[in-house]
């Protein structure tokens, strides 16, 4: 395996498991020890890795803010295959009324914790990963879902996560949508953390192309 095919199934494992470790790595690719470190050194330096003892810890902020930057390649990770009996159940099922809906799409990025950090706190998540989400996609997949021809319109930007939502938007089964894009701003997001003990949750959204939608945009519906 070349060293950025490696590198590339190492982020795979942090976005799966939240944290690596240099012998299990070591034993898994079967390089040295010191290959790994330098592995994790090269990960600490763009922010997107925290060292500890033994390995690494996932720095999901700095993950995100290289995502959004397209300097690294996730698209293997987060893709979202959809389920073919249900696809076809959608396919047959007749739509009864019309459903429009301007509204958000976000990427969810959400880690489920033990407890909601403090100011200056580092703590391990148990569950780490991406989903398609933002009020208004959910909304019109809702009313797809509910037997309705939906119509969705939403903005998202120039970057792996609209690919991303592109591929939910056509694997979803709503109708009909129309998306537009900006460079001036990347793909709506939120960084969610889940509690672990009673499912409770805190929520920072930055909306991003979403506000970008033009009047004029709107009126082409």
């Amino acid at each position: 395996m070349f060293k950025e095919e490696r590198r590339h199934a190492i982020i795979n494992l942090l976005i799966k498991d939240n944290s690596v470790s240099v012998s299990k790595l070591s034993d898994l690719y079967k390089v040295s020890q010191e290959t790994i470190r330098s592995d994790l050194r090269y990960f600490q330096k763009s922010g997107m890795l925290q060292r500890c003892y033994g390995g690494g810890i996932l720095n999901r902020d700095a993950l995100s803010k290289l995502i959004t930057e397209n300097k690294i390649d996730i698209s293997s990770t987060i893709a979202t295959p959809i389920h073919q009996d249900a696809k076809l159940r959608r396919e047959n099922t007749k739509k009864a009324g019309k459903v429009c809906v301007l509204g958000s799409f976000n990427i969810d990025v959400s880690a489920t914790v033990p407890w909601f950090p403090q100011s200056g706190e580092s703590i391990l998540a148990s569950q780490f990963g991406f989903y398609p989400g933002g009020k208004g996609a959910n909304q019109a997949l809702a009313a797809n879902n509910a037997g309705a021809a939906a119509h969705f319109i939403f903005k998202v930007g120039k970057d792996q996560f609209s690919a991303f939502a592109m591929n939910h938007i056509i694997q979803s089964g709503i109708a009909s949508y129309s998306a537009y894009q900006t460079d001036k701003a990347p793909t709506g997001s939120a960084l969610i953390y889940v509690s672990a003990v009673d499912g409770d949750n805190i929520i920072a959204i930055y909306p991003g192309a979403n506000m970008m939608l033009t009047t004029q945009e709107i009126n082409e519906q």
